[in-house]
């Protein structure tokens, strides 16, 4: 590529534009889901999200999470989660980005190599529809993948470029290659490879190295080491460690001939590739593994000399696959396609310097565009029909199943996607086999729905019997704050306060419900010990709010809460309740506007704040009042959530209309919109019953109350209520 020849220039430009272009063939996953892998712990329960500030910002540079150090990563879903909340399809949308603009920074780097456009674009374009690009891409989880294989190439881009001359340019370019990298290892710690194959290109390229190319090589090794070491500290619960080593080395042996295969043949492509059924637990593709392994290291070494784009290839790939090739073991998987994507780029730009030499003649080249057209196509088709697999969590697990039918693992979370996803609202209980019975995660999804069918001795005694400690803590406080049961919530605390290895969302939970239960002193105890920030932490701090008599002392533990989530639903009614009935402070106006567009804010956030700003409004703005009315009661449900979910936002939103707006009329339209989604809400049945016996309808007013006794029978307040309405018409019968 001729940095310097304008036309040559225009055309790469045009061809590295194309390669992107057929990134995008991954957009028709924006309409798919969150899955149940993964998503819901860098999603939906990542405290670190909640709220786009410096201390977060800083704090995630500090605090691994989720067994990962990956700042920039975390930075990044932190961006997404302000602008998108729980979208998936922003955060998907961002992924296609960086695999596009990756593909079309590989056609760059192999036209830097040498590569006849030609070549150069028919490899970049190949890459970028493969079916092994799938799960990179669509699976948000995978954000850390195609944020480091951007930088990482970008950095491989300027080590290679020719600086002419010296000074402030060379300097600037090396500069260029530093930033890159060490964006690259805050991303992803599989970067760690990269200033090895930056020193083996050098050697195989026989290009010449000055003193601050060697010095650059020599920070990153030293950094790549370090974050090796942070990265093993962060993932030590992940490693598998009862793999003995030689199972690992077989694993790590097989490992190429694996990638290449599904490269050729993307044939029975899995999410999961259970260890339990790795190929090398039989001889022969253990034998067949390590033959392979060496023949290409031996290849690789001899063809330095004659071949040296070869060599590379070959020895660039499998530099960078030896990270994740097995030897060591994290998850339960023996591979993954994600894998493949960094050392398929190594070994693809070698391959298309080799190509040159051997394409001179315009048949050879005719031929080669031929077989490359019809990759491309067979390829897209292949990788439209297999992402479709990726869709939701339910078919996710179906299509591991497919494959491997004894996956423990894809069995259990088929469970989980069957009870929270594909019926929830009808699911009753969870169905899993024997041998899954005792599965930490079935455990919760049973107590789960216990609760869901408030059924709380069953659910408490569940909780009980959970294996992990920490866990079965966490849900017998979640089953103790629904049954307001004090003495049980200080119990699970002081049992707490030993597990010093517990995650900080699980004690940020018996927090919760020590503050639910007024126990203020003892929730900001736990609170304390937690050093970053939770769903639930935010949510304790809204409790001891609400419970907090002090207005100052109000105003600052809500302030706390909101610190953490600015949408924290408690904190704000704490916070708004703490002004005068008719006015509110400018802090405070400021609080509900911005929770009211907020992103991730709720539905029942939503409505609540633009109803409060409205309820104030109407005293000296009709026509602004007006305004914020319409945007609280306007309610466009999503289409994932579920008719419970739909009934319990109109329940509130009609109970905020009564109370804010005193407006009855358009509550008793909420109120029976919400039972026809669920006929049997508490609160809509509750309030309603209510609403009409302020009205003299005491008769509707008995039917509703008897249908919430049929459905809540050993709930207290509802047969307090039916009791005294029924003393109440019985004594007007009697006069």
């Amino acid at each position: 590529m001729n940095l310097h020849n304008h036309p040559s220039i225009g055309k790469d430009m045009a061809v590295a534009g194309i390669v992107f272009l057929l990134g995008f063939l991954f957009l028709p996953s924006l309409s798919f889901e969150f899955l149940n892998w993964d998503d819901r712990y860098y999603i939906h329960m990542n405290g670190w999200l909640l709220n786009l500030s410096w201390s977060n910002a800083i704090g995630v540079f500090v605090h691994p999470y989720f067994s990962n150090y990956h700042p920039l990563t975390m930075l990044s879903y932190m961006v997404d989660y302000h602008f998108f909340g729980l979208q998936p399809e922003g955060y998907r949308f961002e992924n296609i980005v960086l695999h596009a603009a990756t593909c079309a920074l590989s056609f760059v780097v192999m036209r830097v190599l040498g590569a006849q456009r030609i070549v150069a674009g028919m490899l970049a374009a190949i890459f970028a529809v493969h079916p092994l690009r799938i799960e990179s891409v669509v699976w948000i989880s995978e954000r850390k993948d195609v944020l480091c294989n951007f930088f990482y190439v970008l950095a491989f881009l300027l080590w290679i470029i020719p600086t002419p001359g010296k000074g402030s340019a060379r300097r600037l370019v090396l500069w260029g290659v530093f930033v890159s990298a060490v964006l690259a290892l805050l991303a992803k710690p599989m970067a760690v490879t990269l200033p090895f194959v930056l020193m083996l290109f050098d050697a195989v390229w026989r290009r010449k190295s000055n003193a601050s190319r060697v010095a650059l090589c020599a920070v990153l090794v030293a950094l790549s080491i370090v974050m090796a070491v942070v990265n093993q500290a962060a993932q030590e619960k992940a490693l598998v460690a009862n793999f003995p080593l030689w199972e690992r080395l077989k694993v790590a042996a097989w490992s190429p001939m694996h990638y290449v295969i599904k490269t050729i043949v993307p044939y029975n492509l899995s999410p999961l590739y259970p260890y339990e059924s790795r190929p090398t637990a039989r001889l022969p593709f253990a034998l067949l593994g390590f033959l392979c392994s060496a023949g290409l290291v031996a290849a690789g070494i001899a063809l330095i000399r004659r071949a040296p784009a070869i060599a590379f290839a070959i020895l660039g790939g499998l530099l960078v696959l030896g990270p994740v090739s097995g030897v060591v073991a994290f998850g339960a998987a023996y591979a993954a396609d994600r894998y493949s994507y960094l050392p398929t780029l190594v070994f693809l730009f070698g391959i298309a310097a080799a190509a040159t030499s051997l394409l001179g003649d315009p048949r050879r080249r005719f031929a080669f565009a031929s077989v490359g057209v019809v990759l491309l196509i067979s390829f897209s088709a292949v990788s439209l029909s297999v992402m479709m697999h990726w869709q939701s969590s339910a078919t996710l697990w179906a299509r591991v199943l497919a494959i491997y039918p004894d996956s423990a693992k894809a069995q259990t979370n088929a469970i989980h996607a069957r009870a929270t996803e594909g019926a929830p609202d009808e699911a009753s209980g969870i169905d899993a086999p024997p041998a899954l019975q005792s599965n930490t995660q079935i455990s919760e999804l049973t107590v789960s729905s216990l609760v869901k069918e408030r059924k709380f001795a069953e659910a408490m005694a569940a909780a009980k019997k959970i294996a992990d400690k920490p866990t079965s803590l966490y849900w017998q406080a979640s089953v103790a704050r629904a049954t307001n049961d004090l003495e049980t919530a200080l119990r699970v605390a002081k049992e707490m306060a030993h597990e010093r290895k517990a995650p900080a969302r699980q004690r940020a939970a018996v927090a919760l419900a020590l503050a639910a239960l007024d126990q203020r002193e003892a929730a900001i105890a736990i609170l304390d010990t937690i050093d970053e920030p939770t769903v639930d932490g935010a949510a304790a701090w809204g409790q001891i709010a609400r419970f907090t008599r002090s207005p100052n002392a109000r105003v600052e533990a809500a302030e706390r809460a909101l610190a953490i989530f600015p949408a924290e639903f408690t904190a704000l009614q704490a916070l708004a309740t703490t002004d005068p009935p008719t006015s509110l402070s400018h802090a405070t106006a400021k609080a509900l506007m911005r929770a009211a567009r907020h992103p991730a804010a709720d539905q029942s956030t939503r409505v609540y704040a633009w109803a409060r700003l409205g309820a104030i409004a109407q005293k000296e703005d009709s026509v602004l009042a007006h305004e914020y009315f319409t945007k609280a009661f306007d309610i466009h449900f999503p289409d994932r959530m579920g008719k419970k979910e739909r009934a319990q936002v109109l329940a509130y939103a009609a109970y905020q209309s009564e109370e804010l707006k005193h407006d009855t009329h358009i509550a008793t339209q909420l109120y029976v919109r919400a039972l026809e989604f669920d006929p049997a809400n508490i609160d809509a049945l509750q309030n309603l019953a209510i609403l009409c016996i302020r009205v003299g309808k005491r008769k509707e007013a008995l039917d509703l109350l008897t249908t919430a006794s049929e459905h809540y029978p050993d709930d207290p307040t509802i047969a307090a209520n039916l009791a005294r309405l029924k003393e109440d018409l019985a004594r007007d019968g009697a006069n």
